[in-house]
């Protein structure tokens, strides 16, 4: 390994025994050390919403996190739980919009239903 890399290893400990999560490597110390940053707070995140990051079997998903993360730098933890808090609220209108929508459909059909027997009752009578 040359003198300017440096390598982050993210390791789980749990009952008595430890679990190489993930390796990756760095060209500068300050990359590194963000790098752990985000991972700790990753997992911290993960942890706290009872989301498991290890024993999958595709990357970490603290792994896959803190990758997102890296994109945007400048994303700060708390602007991290509003985005999160309007994915939520957006996926709960979504949801009711559907709702919505799934009541007018039927109440449609219901009245087309009601229609088209009066029509033929009135056929009927004729």
């Amino acid at each position: 390994m040359d003198e300017n890399n440096f390598v982050v290893k993210t390791i789980f400990h749990a009952r008595g025994s430890s679990e190489l999560l993930t390796e990756n490597y760095f060209a500068t110390r300050k990359e590194a050390e963000e790098f752990c940053a985000l991972t700790d707070y990753a997992m911290k995140l993960l942890d706290s919403l009872d989301i498991p990051y290890t024993r999958s079997t595709g990357p970490a998903a603290a792994t896959v996190f803190v990758a997102n993360l890296l994109h945007r730098p400048d994303l700060s933890p708390a602007l991290a739980w509003v985005l999160l808090a309007l994915a939520l609220l957006a996926g709960i209108a979504f949801l009711l919009y559907f709702v919505k929508t799934a009541l007018e459909a039927g109440r449609e059909l219901r009245q087309r239903r009601r229609e088209n027997n009066r029509n033929q009752h009135k056929k009927e009578v004729q």
